[in-house]
């Protein structure tokens, strides 16, 4: 899971450097507070909301998982669908709480 958001996190600043976005334009555009979003990009923030990945990837059109084997998208697909208590649950399953 880290490794899939150090991956998203690369793309999202290639992103923002190809279509010249600040942060101050990808928070009004994703609705994702700019000091948020300066804690993803930075890697001061280990564990980023799904909700928020989401959020900014459509807000640069970034395809989260372009990358990444079928099996992977159908996991993180199944996964996004999943209520809080699930994706907490899960969380835990995995070792990632």
């Amino acid at each position: 899971n880290e490794v899939i958001q150090m991956d998203i996190c690369d793309k999202l600043k290639t992103a923002m450097i190809e279509k010249e976005y600040t942060y101050e334009k990808l928070e009004k555009v994703s609705g994702v507070p700019k000091s948020a979003i300066q804690r993803y990009l930075s890697g001061k923030t280990q564990s980023i909301p799904y909700n928020r990945i989401l959020s900014l990837c459509k807000a640069l059109g970034v395809d989260p998982l372009e990358d990444y084997p079928p099996d992977t998208k159908l996991w993180m697909s199944s996964f996004s669908r999943l209520n809080a208590a699930g994706k907490e649950d899960m969380m835990e399953i995995l070792g990632n709480t």
